[in-house]
């Protein structure tokens, strides 16, 4: 992958170029592409717990809730993955679910109370199929513009999170948050829509005059341009 500018090393942004955050290094369970919709999950999750009992090593929590958290919970990092691998929460035993290229990753919808359903993987550009009694699924996408170009989106030029609120500081943390979010889509133009908040990788995924910040969303750790 070609940088322009500086690598997120020599900027001083931390990065994990390991691939599956969490795990130790293990590798997660990859679903095959194109296919029916992989489940996550065995069940629905419980959604309230806050991060400093409930997100894991990578700093997520174990539904993609935006709960909010008493404790900073793991320091966010960069994941770089290849194009087109999206981390899709985890799969029934307890490891990282990784959607392919074909594929794009769904935030299961709210069931009511604090019960979500399992987040899945489902062919690219389709309608998730995991949403809730309470409130729809969340399509993820992309977390990085080699994702759309790896799905043949043609002329892609951003990963954009819609619906969401602008990251923010977490009051006592190190890290910027959002919140809120109706989907994480491929688009076209230069820069996202205005309100929207451009995901990103690696430095290269950002503008000029912004830094890729390793931040949280959703359970997740993406990178913002700020």
């Amino acid at each position: 992958m070609l940088f322009v500018g500086c690598c997120a090393t020599a900027c001083g942004i931390p990065v994990d170029l390991g691939g599956v955050p969490g795990d130790g290094g293990a590798a997660g369970q990859a679903s095959s592409g194109g296919g029916d919709a992989t489940t996550s999950g065995s069940g629905s999750l419980d959604a309230g717990a806050d991060d400093a009992t409930a997100d894991r090593t990578d700093g997520r929590d174990a539904t993609g809730s935006d709960a909010a958290s008493t404790d900073c919970g793991a320091i966010p990092v960069l994941h770089q993955r290849p194009g087109g691998t999206l981390y899709c929460g985890s799969d029934a035993d307890g490891g990282v679910l990784l959607c392919a290229t074909g594929q794009e990753c769904c935030l299961g919808g709210s069931l009511g109370g604090a019960l979500y359903a399992p987040w899945v993987c489902a062919p690219f550009g389709t309608a998730c199929p995991n949403g809730g009694d309470a409130g729809p699924a969340l399509p993820i996408m992309c977390n990085q513009i080699a994702d759309c170009v790896a799905n043949g989106v043609a002329g892609a030029m951003s990963c954009c999170l819609q619906g969401a609120s602008a990251p923010a500081d977490v009051p006592g943390c190190t890290y910027p948050k959002s919140t809120g979010g109706a989907a994480v889509v491929c688009e076209t133009s230069a820069q996202c829509a205005p309100g929207e908040v451009r995901f990103c990788a690696s430095q290269v995924d950002c503008p000029g005059g912004t830094t890729c910040t390793a931040g949280k969303w959703k359970g997740t750790q993406p990178g913002f341009c700020l």
